[in-house]
């Protein structure tokens, strides 16, 4: 049941819109209990920290077809996404992952609006488009929920660095 399960999650990682999903899930859930989100993120961070991005990124998005909300999955989706594309030379790639990292990113904002990493990151994607007062704000925002002092004093350092193209 296991490996089942397991080629299950491949298929709907890969494929979110499979047309078999919502019979999947249903397995899933029967045979695995309701925190088969939280199994799938597990194994996604676990081969994240191997560096198997795609794996990863495979079990993130199958977690975020069990639950679409789920926090972290969908930034832990969102940052494999950034390692992907700054790891990688090819044009194309970069520019799916790119902006794959940015409306995760964006979405993660949007749906927890508490969790301040989130706009620390969507202020560096942000910055990397150009759109200074979008990475302002952003950043204003992660100030204004981080406890990170480390991260703060970076942030601070950023929004100086852009205070001339905002004028």
């Amino acid at each position: 049941v296991l490996v089942i399960a397991e080629n299950m999650a491949w298929i709907i990682g890969i494929d979110p819109k499979f047309k078999y999903i919502d019979e999947y899930l249903m397995f899933m859930n029967m045979h695995f209990g309701k925190k088969i989100d939280q199994y799938l993120a597990k194994e996604a961070k676990d081969a994240g920290e191997q560096k198997d991005y795609d794996n990863a990124c495979i079990h993130f998005r199958a977690s975020l077809c069990v639950k679409p909300d789920y926090l972290d999955s969908m930034y832990g989706y969102a940052r494999t996404c950034r390692k992907m594309y700054e790891e990688s030379n090819n044009e194309t790639y970069i520019g799916k992952f790119k902006a794959e990292a940015f409306d995760y990113f964006e979405l993660t904002t949007e749906i927890h609006p508490r969790f301040a990493q989130g706009f620390y990151y969507l202020g560096y994607m942000y910055l990397n488009m150009g759109l200074y007062a979008k990475a302002k704000a952003a950043w204003d925002t992660f100030l204004s929920k981080s406890r990170n002092g480390k991260d703060k004093k970076e942030i601070k350092s950023r929004i100086k660095q852009i205070a001339l193209p905002l004028e």
